[in-house]
């Protein structure tokens, strides 16, 4: 025997339910507590949707961290290319490079994946 359904009327016997809701389940109506229901599904999806997009910034982050070593790396080719020529502005270029793309590869490590929200 149902261990909600205890007196003789069929009601069950649940505080914590609602007169409504007892009346819905003695006459076998529809489940009035379905909108509760798809709200809990909707909320079930958030985490998972939320969790997707951490992992897409977290892969975002790590290629322009690969993009500003990988320039670093050119930056360095070009002060060696223009040490070589003794082109004292290109060897500057190069330079520039090797700290823009240094401070971009830090900037990417240290910026959050997620909300702090």
């Amino acid at each position: 025997m149902d261990p909600h359904i205890a007196n003789t009327s069929g009601a069950p016997s649940d505080p914590s339910l609602s007169d409504e809701r007892k009346r819905a389940i003695v006459s076998g109506a529809p489940d009035i507590s379905s909108k509760a229901n798809d709200s809990d599904t909707s909320s079930e999806a958030q985490p998972s949707r939320r969790k997707r997009r951490v992992a897409l910034l977290s892969r975002f982050h790590i290629g322009l961290a690969v993009v500003g070593t990988l320039s670093a790396v050119a930056g360095i080719a070009i002060a060696i290319d223009g040490g070589f020529e003794f082109n004292r502005t290109k060897v500057f270029a190069g330079i520039g490079v090797i700290v823009v793309s240094t401070v971009f590869y830090i900037v990417m490590i240290f910026v959050p994946d997620e909300d702090k929200a």
